[in-house]
């Protein structure tokens, strides 16, 4: 009934949630050692939890919503993009079959958080919808440690998203919208007489973010299809931070092209994909505007081979054009295999890069 993205690797050895910054509550997700800004998160496939959301995203997604996280240690598959290097974290939401008609829970707890969460789906033969919604509230404003600051940020927090599925036997689609609105308080609750006001944290977080995948099923006796892929969100972050003013705005848009096939059987299978990723950001540092556009098409190629259940190995090739920087060539190589139930051998190399946010 609790608990957010940040808080669902407690029992997960490969994944470290550690705090970036304690007075914000900022968390960051380390994997091979390395911090998150190295890994790659995705929902659904589709780059989402990047730019200027990173600080807080983890907090942002409710677990009670969350189906499944796929977790990849190394250079994940050429499939979701460049930007993944020491692995990847995908995030599947509920869909419409998974869910009850009418869902509720709330939660409470001694430090002063409160949570609830509304969920209802309407499923039909060959489509569903859903909407779900939650509330997060944090109202503790005691400092057990005399530090003069808050034992932890006061955060007001709602999520409210709407998904829809169809298919048939020619095609099927699925599409998605949520809205996020934050508010995040944190700081000094008093201050020393060397200081003539205390240092306070006020961050406000509004955002829109959603995607459409759409497949066609091609005919003939193997698997074969094309899909097409778009994603994009708006995020706009106001804060201030002591006598410091931050204002953020990142706009962003993903397209993809896609086809995956099988070839002669199924120990044999291809994927290719043509994509584009278009971000805009829209910076201002106390009066200091900072503007920067980042466009990034890219072609993709991988090829899977599978042996029973004891072999597999998939290769890729990524080959991207970032309009600041030279071509980027990114090979992948996975491999893994099971000489017998309950052992596995794993290998996994490739390149990948990152464009980065200095703020």
């Amino acid at each position: 009934a609790c608990c957010n993205l940040s808080e669902s690797f407690q029992t997960n050895a490969s994944a470290q949630v550690n705090f970036e910054d304690a007075v914000t509550g900022a968390k960051q997700i380390e994997l091979l050692g390395l911090k998150g800004i190295y890994i790659q998160n995705t929902i659904e496939n589709t780059p989402s939890l990047r730019g200027l959301a990173a600080s807080f995203s983890l907090d942002n997604v409710p677990a009670p919503w969350i189906k499944n996280i796929a977790l990849a240690k190394g250079t994940p598959s050429v499939h979701t993009g460049f930007e993944g290097i020491t692995g990847s974290i995908n995030i599947n939401y509920k869909e419409p079959k998974d869910l009850d008609p009418l869902y509720i829970d709330l939660f409470a707890n001694h430090t002063g958080r409160f949570e609830g969460n509304l969920m209802t789906r309407l499923q039909k033969k060959k489509w569903g919808t859903a909407l779900l919604a939650n509330g997060a509230f944090t109202k503790d404003k005691k400092d057990r440690n005399g530090d003069t600051f808050y034992d932890q940020p006061q955060i007001n927090q709602f999520n409210l998203l709407n998904r829809w599925e169809f298919q048939n036997n020619k095609m099927e689609g699925n599409f998605l919208i949520k809205g996020l609105r934050e508010n995040r308080t944190s700081g000094q609750l008093s201050h020393n007489e060397n200081q003539v006001t205390p240092y306070k944290i006020a961050i406000n977080t509004d955002r829109i973010e959603g995607f459409s995948k759409v497949g066609f099923f091609l005919p003939g006796h193997l698997e074969r299809s094309i899909g097409i892929t778009t994603s994009g969100f708006w995020h706009n972050q106001k804060g201030k931070y002591g006598n410091n003013n931050y204002d953020g705005m990142q706009g962003s848009f993903f397209g993809n092209l896609q086809y995956y096939g099988l070839v002669k059987n199924t120990n044999h299978a291809i994927f290719a994909a043509a994509s584009v990723m278009y971000d805009f950001y829209d910076e201002n540092i106390n009066g200091t505007p900072m503007k920067r556009t980042d466009i990034v098409p890219g072609l993709a190629a991988e090829y899977t081979y599978k042996y029973l259940e004891k072999i597999t190995l998939v290769a890729g090739l990524r080959a991207d054009f970032p309009n600041h920087f030279k071509a980027q060539i990114n090979p992948r190589i996975h491999f893994r295999y099971q000489p017998k139930e309950g052992t596995q051998i794993r290998i996994a190399g490739g390149r990948g890069f990152r464009l980065p946010n200095v703020y």
